[in-house]
């Protein structure tokens, strides 16, 4: 994003584009200001996911899903409004196969299993509780 917002600017390659500088730098400064969560998901993609490094106690691991989130929604907000400017429409993100959907199914999925073995935790108490007082 950095890169493509850079090349936006006046003197860049997609200088033609007339992006407005002001949304522009609004929009590098939000992106600055998540730097280092920015470098400890490249850290762990790159040391972790990338190449299972043995040596990887010291890689910060306390990302959550939020502020990956947070990411996201910041980019696909960048995304709309250049395509917003350069075509004078909307776009509608088609989110269906993408690291975001999947995130969120597998944590719906998560939460009706937990629902799910609740459920049965709780059925299998109150007929250990109705056996107890049959006897």
């Amino acid at each position: 994003m950095i890169k493509i917002l850079e090349n936006c600017k006046k003197g860049g390659y997609y200088k033609s584009l007339n992006i407005s500088q002001e949304f522009i730098n609004k929009e590098l400064s939000r992106i600055t200001s998540k730097k280092k969560l920015i470098d400890d998901i490249k850290l762990q993609r790159d040391k972790i996911f990338a190449h299972e490094d043995s040596n990887n106690e010291g890689i910060v691991n306390d990302i959550t899903l939020d502020e990956t989130e947070e990411l996201f929604d910041l980019c696909q907000n960048i995304i709309f409004h250049i395509y917003t400017e350069v075509f004078d429409t909307h776009y509608e993100f088609e989110m269906g196969n993408s690291a975001h959907s999947n995130l969120r199914h597998v944590l719906n999925a998560l939460d009706e299993i937990e629902k799910q073995r609740k459920t049965e935790r709780t059925k299998l108490v109150e007929e250990l509780i109705r056996k107890s007082n049959e006897k």
